[in-house]
């Protein structure tokens, strides 16, 4: 028990240095997450490792100030079928009103059909990027950040995306 406690009070005193160390523990960190929240409501982590094995792509914008920016990163489409969201012919019926909800870590939402995203439904490309103009995010965008190029105002551009959840709408029964 006291050998217990004593490595218990040492590793206290490791993370009171790491913390108050300059820079603090975060220098050390694993890059954030991103959670997914399947449909049934099951969450999985997925590391930055698992993340950057997915195939990526680059699309150009121009904002409203009339700037173009390259973004890089992953098309939500391959995200979505890369953690089990069916999508293609298979997305039929009522899961054709299925949704994603997009979270960021300072609380701002948005949502998206899945069709959306869908290739075989749309030729629209929704990104998860983690570059713009060739290097990382800025730190008030990252880790990542939802580019919808199509929108005509990018108030779903969520930056800082930390959860994904695939949702279903409420049933009528609920009303």
């Amino acid at each position: 028990m006291r050998d217990l406690l004593i490595r218990f009070l040492m590793a206290l005193g490791t993370a009171a240095q790491l913390a108050s160390a300059p820079g603090g523990p975060c220098l050390a960190a694993e890059p954030a997450a991103l959670i997914f929240a399947d449909e049934q409501g099951l969450s999985r982590s997925l590391s930055s490792a698992e993340l950057a094995k997915l195939a990526r792509k680059t699309i150009k914008v121009t904002g409203s100030d009339n700037q173009t920016s390259e973004y890089e990163g992953i098309p939500l489409a391959t995200l979505l079928e890369h953690c089990g969201v069916v999508l293609g012919k298979e997305l039929r019926g009522p899961r054709v009103a299925n949704y994603l909800l997009i979270e960021a870590t300072d609380g701002y939402r948005v949502s998206l059909a899945i069709a959306e995203v869908d290739p075989a439904t749309t030729d629209k490309v929704v990104l998860l990027a983690d570059k713009k103009n060739g290097v990382a995010l800025p730190e008030k965008e990252a880790p990542w950040r939802l580019v919808i190029p199509d929108d005509k105002r990018p108030v779903r551009w969520v930056r800082m995306v930390q959860r994904i959840s695939v949702r279903a709408p409420a049933t009528e029964a609920a009303k």
